[in-house]
């Protein structure tokens, strides 16, 4: 996908918010190439990844890209969906660092419960 999304979706994302390493390892190369002005390669990405089950995750996301009409969308839709399953612990993260508002918060704590 274009690594533009990133820029319009980087005040809401850190690699602090991804409990799983493969995750981590995704975000880091999508922020990487969007700093250097490049396009995110299927290819460049699954080269980075060390083991089978991360290319099979990696996959799955991709998957999830090539399925939707609106990608904007889908990346936003998946940015909610990691804030609602992020942990009490996470979700103070996110809170002091603006990632997440007050309701926000809120919202993620009372669905634990």
């Amino acid at each position: 996908f274009d690594s533009k999304l990133y820029g319009i979706f980087k005040s809401q994302i850190d690699e602090s918010m991804f409990e799983r390493p493969v995750h981590k390892t995704i975000y880091t190369y999508i922020k990487d190439s969007y700093a250097k002005g490049e396009k995110v390669s299927n290819t460049g990405l699954i080269g980075i990844l060390e083991t089978e089950d991360d290319i099979k995750e990696a996959y799955g996301i991709l998957a999830l890209d090539i399925q939707s009409d609106d990608t904007s969308k889908a990346v936003s839709d998946y940015i909610t969906q990691i804030k609602d399953t992020a942990g009490p612990e996470k979700a103070y993260e996110l809170l002091k660092q603006g990632k997440i508002t007050l309701e926000e918060f809120n919202k993620m704590l009372s669905n634990k419960g």
